[in-house]
């Protein structure tokens, strides 16, 4: 049993580390922004444009960033990932996606898993899920292909480097500086949304949510892990799930929070 006492103080302990995890992130996030990002930006519009013109050029320059992916299309001597790159592709005609999506894995960024273009990056951990898990994450990324997100970002990352071309002429480094801050804020809120509508379509095609509550309940374990719960009475497990919650509520800048993901997709039909 947990006192009242003790209960109080594990709430307020949630709220600090929900502050200090949010403070991080930010941190984290924005360096991330400034410091590789957004220095990018022109480069990688140079690419872009010279890509028609100069394709073995453009491709040995976009391989020059040290943020490139590295990744491995699954092929039938990949034992170990055949079953999710056949649910994969199950998952992808019951999306309605029309263009083939190659499943692979990245040799480079071990826990990396997103998708790129008509690429979806997998993980080991993927691997481990249940069967329902494994849906939901894999077709939370292929709605991001469905719905074109990706497109979203890029072009908004070149409307960036564009306007950072203008004021790096006309104005100054120091303008270009106070800009990326609002570049920023919009890159974080659109994220935030695309992953959102990722998760509720997701759902929606699935017809289901039970993968989605059992990510964010495994997330939110991983994040503040609770001890012996089953020892608990259901009241006091109730509570310190609500301690949870608390605790993993913080923005992760790019994404929802924990919390905010379990309530949505909890709420979805």
């Amino acid at each position: 049993m947990i006192s009242t006492n003790a209960m109080q103080s594990y709430y307020l302990q949630a709220e600090q580390f929900r502050k200090d995890r949010f403070l991080s992130e930010f941190k984290s996030a924005l360096s991330h922004h400034f410091l590789a990002k957004a220095p990018h930006r022109i480069p990688e519009f140079a690419v872009i444009l010279i890509k028609k013109t100069f394709p073995k050029l453009a491709n040995y320059l976009a391989h020059l960033g040290s943020q490139t992916v590295k990744v491995k299309v699954i092929s039938p001597q990949d034992s170990d990932w055949l079953e999710v790159a056949n649910l994969t592709e199950t998952l992808r005609k019951k999306a309605g996606i029309t263009i083939p999506i190659y499943p692979c894995y990245s040799t480079s960024h071990e826990h990396k898993l997103a998708a790129f273009e008509n690429v979806i990056v997998l993980n080991r951990y993927v691997l481990s899920c249940s069967q329902e898990e494994k849906e939901f994450l894999i077709m939370h990324e292929l709605m991001h292909i469905h719905l074109s997100h990706l497109d979203i970002r890029l072009s908004l990352c070149f409307f960036f480097a564009a306007v950072d071309l203008i004021f790096l002429y006309y104005y100054s480094i120091k303008v270009t500086v106070c800009f990326e801050f609002i570049a920023f804020y919009i890159e974080s809120s659109v994220s935030c949304y695309q992953e959102k509508e990722a998760d509720l379509r997701a759902i929606e095609v699935l017809e289901t949510n039970q993968g989605a509550i059992e990510t964010c309940q495994k997330r939110m374990d991983k994040t503040c892990p609770i001890h012996n719960l089953q020892k608990l009475s259901c009241h006091q497990q109730e509570e310190l799930r609500k301690i949870q919650k608390i605790a993993c509520n913080f923005s992760e800048i790019s994404h929802p929070s924990t919390t905010e993901r379990l309530l949505y997709c909890e709420a979805a039909k």
